[in-house]
């Protein structure tokens, strides 16, 4: 089946309907047994899943929760109540431990022994004949168990790795069976199992790309993506259902994009919905029924410390590759640059690393846009890095300023000589020409004489300090109009702080794209020079978030002499200058339906019915739905999130990964021209795509994001051209298009048979608009 939105046109894909649709939900978390470990997400897992199934497609009243604590034939009669009472789809769903034993298959409850089968075990072969006997048209069973083998003999248990398809394939005779193994013990994040978590993300965030409704083909699919993303086992979904034209949803897309949908396939695709039903969180105004007048409150553009955006696993990736790096390398300084225009939320990107490497790094906040009106670059950067490797460390001040002095050398010696000299006449001529004990007056003058004294030494030193010391801008000036080698003295004191740092000191440097272009290259330039450069034993890291079309034309302005010399097809000198500089650049994530929706409703401060109902039972810890942690579905969702981005990074750093990606890599190497610092960046930008691509679920193929990578490497304005317009690809591969695609300074680069043979190489090839969408993150690939 093709997922594009056209080929959902033709399908009558609806909703169950609430009137005549049941929904079950059963969850064991705690166990008598000690071969059972306890499972502490089940409640969460229960309450929100519920909570969002009796919000879209069945009415709460039709939703039976049974947790902890109900025996077998308690269960049994909910599940024979609601299976008799179901017409249209019959939903149930199971989380918890399930044990094969002689060829048959047994859901655990609390009170169940591995010793003794005969009784406290849910046989399936029972909810299977009660699923057979529902008049409901269509049968949806859903399995979140981690699976285990029981020994005939002493009744122990073994856990499996798989699902046992055998097993659960003829348990779906009439009905949809979609199971998850091997996710339920050891979860990302405190609030849910991996598979339902996946699940509650998928029925909350959407699909991107997928259909208007999400329909139980698209979601296994998605899930079977996520979780293979995650080196984790994919879910297996066995289907017996009649095959025709309707499919049942279980809610509606929070990612779809009916502008896409209408471009794809010419007209709006419309769900089907059951006859007499609105859409469900919408209803008919009466005829003189008004709507409340809201008044929308101005909002500030002050970085968030928030994430309302969903960036955080992204940031949580981004630590996890510079602490790597830094373990791998500690006398190696790391430039990292995100790039993303203005108001991309980098600033917010930046606060989100912070939170996540302080225990890892010193880091150095850095404003470039108000640091350009003060000084030199080097002074500025100087003056922060001292703040915050001496805050807090008197004594290591002192002798920080014992290491100035000898660097200014002697003019300071010369000052000092001065300023000793000034205090030393100054109490002279104050001292009494006959003191005396017993002569108060005179006793009062040579008192003064001292205070003088030492007040006119500590005042010119820190006069001199200031001006000699570099303690000021116009002592920064003087500092490289009297030292005969500036530069060098410099970076010795720099090394001289990040030897005595605590941590290793990062620097986060922000608004550096609002500076004018001779700052820009002057800072950058004096960051190289001073820091990248010159570390030893303990490297500096900088993270940069500007706008890389901004630092580009800065160094293409201030080189412009030089630029017909220096620019190779499709990498102008403003790009050389950046791949220099940085060894990984990172574009923002592009900002997805379900996200976008989010944040304007955080702003707006519109509070989801779901949300605030979750936030209520958790508080209570005894609802309808069961129980769940306190905090809320989205607090829930951020931090299995964050779960998911550890996962990821640690998937990526696995040896079998690395050994998978170099097999991979190796074959593009013919691709990758002479310059060996292409290569270098080439391996570090599609390190970091792969993980951010499978963070989103997005599985598309290595060999194709590859070629991806080789394009933003050796030809980032052509990649660049293609990430915004990804149908210009048409006119590489057929240049008697290359005109109506490519801007004039492109022309000569579109027609390079190089590129041509990137673009349709066969290994991940070719490059088509679809897969051009997927590499940048504008839609998922994979499956």
């Amino acid at each position: 089946m093709d997922g594009s939105p056209a080929a959902w046109c033709d399908l009558d894909v609806r909703l169950p309907d609430k009137a005549t649709s049941r929904a079950v939900l059963i969850g064991t978390g705690k166990y008598d047994s000690e071969a059972l470990p306890d499972i502490g997400a089940v409640g969460n897992c229960l309450t929100d899943l519920g909570v969002l199934l009796s919000e879209g497609s069945f009415a709460p009243e039709h939703c039976t929760v049974v947790n902890d604590g109900a025996s077998p034939s308690a269960i049994s009669g909910v599940l024979r109540e609601n299976a008799a009472a179901a017409e249209d789809v019959l939903f149930v769903y199971f989380v918890g431990h399930a044990v094969v034993d002689r060829g048959g298959l047994h859901f655990a409850l609390p009170h169940s022994s591995p010793q003794d089968m005969s009784q406290g075990w849910l046989a399936a072969q029972p909810v299977r004949r009660v699923l057979e006997a529902s008049p409901a048209r269509y049968k949806i069973l859903i399995l979140d168990c981690d699976f285990y083998d029981r020994a005939p003999e002493g009744g122990t248990l073994r856990r499996t790795t798989g699902i046992p398809g055998d097993l659960l394939r003829p348990l779906a005779a009439g009905y949809f069976l979609l199971a998850g193994g091997g996710n339920v013990s050891t979860p990302p994040g405190p609030g849910y199992t991996l598979f339902t978590g996946e699940l509650i993300r998928t029925l909350t965030m959407g699909v991107s790309g997928g259909p208007e409704l999400l329909d139980l083909d698209t979601i296994h699919k998605h899930l079977r993506s996520s979780l293979r993303a995650l080196g984790r086992p994919a879910p297996a979904a066995f289907s017996q259902l009649e095959q025709s034209a309707t499919k049942i949803a279980l809610a509606r897309n929070a990612a779809f994009d009916a502008f896409a949908a209408f471009d794809s396939s010419g007209s709006s695709s419309q769900a089907a919905e059951p006859e007499g039903e609105s859409t469900p969180g919408e209803r008919t105004a009466e005829p003189d029924e008004r709507p409340p007048e809201e008044e929308v409150e101005l909002t500030t553009d002050v970085a968030a410390t928030l994430d309302l955006l969903e960036r955080g696993p992204v940031a949580t990736v981004i630590a996890m590759r510079l602490v790597e790096a830094r373990r791998n390398a500690q006398d190696q300084s790391f430039f990292t640059h995100i790039d993303g225009s203005w108001g991309s939320g980098k600033s917010t990107m930046l606060n989100l690393l912070r939170d996540r490497l302080a225990e890892d790094f010193d880091i150095v906040e850095f404003d470039a846009w108000q640091q350009s009106r003060l000084g030199p670059p080097w002074w500025s950067l100087l003056t922060a890095t001292r703040r915050r490797v001496l805050r807090g460390r008197p004594w290591l001040r002192v002798r920080e300023t014992a290491s100035r002095m000898r660097r200014t050398g002697a003019p300071f010696a010369l000052a000092l000589v001065l300023v000793l000299a000034v205090a030393a006449a100054v109490a002279y001529a104050l001292w009494p020409q006959q003191p005396s004990l017993r002569n108060w007056s005179e006793n009062v003058k040579a008192f003064i004489a001292i205070v003088a004294a030492v007040g006119t030494l500590v005042t010119s030193a820190l006069v001199a300090s200031r001006f000699l010391l570099f303690d000021s801008v116009r002592g920064a000036r003087l500092f490289e109009q009297t030292q005969t080698n500036p530069i060098r003295e410099i970076t010795e004191h720099f090394r001289w702080l990040l030897r005595h740092s605590e941590k290793p000191v990062a620097f986060f440097v922000d608004d550096l794209d609002r500076c004018r272009p001779s700052y820009v290259v002057d800072f950058l330039d004096t960051a190289q020079t001073l820091i990248r450069d010159t570390a030893r034993k303990r490297a500096a890291y900088f993270v940069v978030a500007a706008d890389g079309a901004w630092l580009r034309r800065s160094y293409e302005k201030a080189h412009s002499d030089f630029a017909e010399s220096l620019e190779r097809p499709g990498r102008p000198v403003g790009y050389l200058f950046l791949d220099k500089l940085f060894q990984l650049t990172i574009p923002m994530p592009v900002l997805t339906g379900p996200a976008q929706a989010l944040y304007l409703d955080a702003i707006l401060r519109i509070d989801r019915p779901h949300l605030e109902q979750v936030s209520e039972s958790g508080s209570s810890g005894e609802s309808a739905w069961g129980q769940g942690d306190p905090g809320g579905l989205q607090a829930r969702l951020r931090a299995f999130a964050e779960g998911r981005a550890e996962q990821v990074a640690q998937v990526s750093q696995t040896p079998e990964e690395r050994r998978r990606t170099e097999h991979v890599l190796r074959r593009f190497s013919h691709l990758l021209g002479n310059n060996p610092r292409s290569v270098k960046r080439f391996l570090n930008t599609y390190s970091i795509l792969h993980s951010i691509r499978r963070l989103e679920g997005n599985l598309i193929r290595p060999e194709s994001l590859a070629l991806w990578t080789i394009l933003v490497v050796r030809w980032p304005a052509i990649a660049a051209h293609l990430q915004d317009d990804p149908d210009a690809v048409r006119g590489v591969v057929q240049p008697v298009w290359v005109k109506e695609h490519f801007p004039e300074a492109l022309l000569e680069l579109a027609r390079s048979p190089e590129l041509c043979d990137v673009i349709t190489c066969e290994m991940g090839g070719p490059l088509t608009p679809v897969l051009i969408r997927q590499c940048v993150g504008l839609s998922l690939g994979g499956g």
